[in-house]
């Protein structure tokens, strides 16, 4: 006869691959020494581990999609992956061609295309765990590579969004860099009229980027006629301590596609055992970092935001 508590445990190990955010174990201990922890592919063998290239298993936009506990939007931007701390982004110009004669004159001058400089943020979340736990349970390696991926993707579609101060550089998010229209409702009118002028931008609307709750809202007041006709609805919930995403009352409508991200083409990790306030406890301390340059919008238009006044 089956064991009904096998068949639990089983389906709870099942789920846990399936990025439900949850890992589990049935088995002993793991007999292993730190050093053979490996969360991104990098011993931790050392009493500290200064900020180090993971090692590639997959391209960094899907490790922080994190099974879709992570990005939203980086999958639907386009990436442009870069090695160094900064570089240049080059949008391909808009141009409208003619019919000329021989002694027509050149307009080309009027016309340059330029590349735009990109300096790159870095987004970190950090992590504790007992050293023991670490070394004796697998699962809570996964787990921790798993939230940690996570935090880093949910912090980049933030930033994305609304970009970040920080002490020496100020990023602009598309929030800032899009075309707002005030409306009195997010309802069918205000959003394919939000579509059309992405239209009058040269591109098609690939996107509506929400809040949960806004996102809901207009699945239910939108008729499903108008709602078919609409582009995908991309829900963005709010990080892990509350931070909103997305405001309330906005809609971001865009060409998802016509946004440029640069992205550092390896995540990096950082471990240490000797922090001032981790030793004493016999904690390990972990993070994982990405690095993102702030998005570059091809055309003024393809990306529109609608704004409900607060009341």
């Amino acid at each position: 006869m089956t064991n009904p508590e096998l068949i639990d445990a089983q389906m709870f190990s099942d789920q846990s691959r399936l990025g439900t955010g949850i890992q589990a174990t049935t088995d002993a201990p793991a007999s292993r020494s730190l050093a053979d922890v490996k969360p991104f592919g990098v011993a931790i063998n050392k009493r500290s581990i200064d900020w180090t290239p993971a090692v590639a298993e997959e391209p960094v936009p899907v490790v922080l999609g994190a099974a879709g506990k992570g990005s939203r939007l980086l999958s639907l931007v386009s990436q442009f992956p870069f090695a160094s701390l900064k570089g240049r982004v080059a949008v391909e110009p808009r141009l409208t061609a003619d019919a000329t004669g021989k002694n027509d004159p050149l307009t080309a001058l009027e016309s340059p295309a330029l590349s735009a400089v990109f300096e790159a943020a870095k987004i970190f979340a950090y992590v504790s765990t007992d050293r023991d736990e670490l070394s004796d349970y697998p699962v809570t390696e996964t787990a921790i590579k798993n939230g940690l991926t996570a935090a880093v993707g949910q912090r980049v579609d933030h930033f994305l969004l609304n970009g970040a101060v920080t002490t020496d550089q100020t990023f602009e998010g598309l929030l800032t860099g899009a075309v707002d229209t005030s409306v009195t409702a997010l309802d069918a009118k205000a959003l394919l009229d939000a579509v059309a002028r992405v239209q009058d931008s040269g591109a098609d609307a690939t996107h509506i980027v929400a809040r949960p709750s806004e996102i809901a809202a207009i699945i239910d007041t939108v008729p499903g006629d108008k709602l078919d006709r609409l582009p995908a609805l991309i829900a963005v919930p709010d990080l892990a301590d509350g931070t909103a995403a997305m405001p309330v009352g906005k809609v971001l409508v865009g060409d998802l596609s016509s946004v440029a991200v640069a992205i550092r083409s390896n995540l990096e990790f950082t471990a240490s055992t000797n922090h001032p306030e981790g030793y004493p406890i016999d904690a390990v301390l972990l993070g994982a970092r990405a690095r993102v340059g702030n998005p570059k919008i091809a055309a003024p238009g393809r990306v529109q935001t609608l704004t409900v006044p607060a009341v």
